[in-house]
Order: structure tokens, then C-alpha cells, then sequence
């Protein structure tokens, strides 16, 4: 069936026809919802590492040390990074995230720094 055709049978395709003001209203006010998802903060993704030892080294004496694995508080224990607020309130953040795991990322950043200050 040709374009004019199915026109014909669609009162509100026809040619000469203006859109109702309800749509123009529905469509405008899609458009800004649209535009206003487009301007969103971007997330931003952090890490945890060692951090440097500023001296060599030292010798110990006694048993090796293990560590076995980093237990984190619930309320921390999220993608979101949570921050310390006024008095006893905490803010978790909605663009700020950790890059993995928490707690993973806490027991390689302490291993790598306990190794770059003890040694073996």
C-alpha cells in the first residue's frame, strides 16, 4: 500500500493536519526530561595503594607476618565511597565509587606497604 494510502485510513497522518496541543506539550516535555539526563555528573573511579616507605627497610626478628584479610565496617563496605559528615553522620557519595573491592583492595595496598617496610 502506498504512503497516501495509509494516510487515508489515519485521520491523524493526513496532510494539513496540525498536531494536537497535548502532544506538542508531551513532546516537549520529553525532550527536556532527555536533555536533562544528558547532563549528569560523571562517576569518578579511585584506587588504593601502598604508599611509599621514606627510610630503608628494617630488619625483624621473629615470625613471619601474614596477613590474611582486611575486615571493613558495613557502612564502608560499599561501591560508593562513603566520607565522615558533621558530628556522628556519614555521606556516601552518588559519583564517587572505588575501583574494586574494598576490603581486596585494602589488603593488597597494606601487604605491598608492610613489604616496602619490613624486611624479609
Amino acid at each position: 500500500m502506498s504512503a497516501e494510502g495509509w494516510r487515508g485510513q489515519l485521520p491523524h497522518l493526513s496532510r494539513g493536519r496540525r498536531p494536537r496541543r497535548g502532544h506538542t506539550r508531551l513532546v516537549a516535555f520529553l525532550a527536556l526530561m532527555l536533555a536533562a539526563c544528558g547532563t549528569s555528573p560523571h562517576t569518578r573511579f579511585f584506587a588504593i595503594d601502598a604508599v611509599p616507605a621514606t627510610s630503608p627497610p628494617r630488619p625483624v626478628d621473629g615470625p613471619p607476618v601474614r596477613l590474611a584479610a582486611v575486615h571493613l565496617p558495613a557502612v564502608l563496605d560499599r561501591r560508593e565511597m562513603v566520607r565522615r559528615g558533621l558530628g556522628n553522620s556519614i555521606e556516601v557519595s552518588g559519583t564517587d565509587r572505588w575501583a574494586a573491592a574494598l576490603d581486596r583492595m585494602s589488603l593488597q595496598a597494606l601487604g605491598d606497604d608492610l613489604a616496602g617496610r619490613l624486611h624479609a
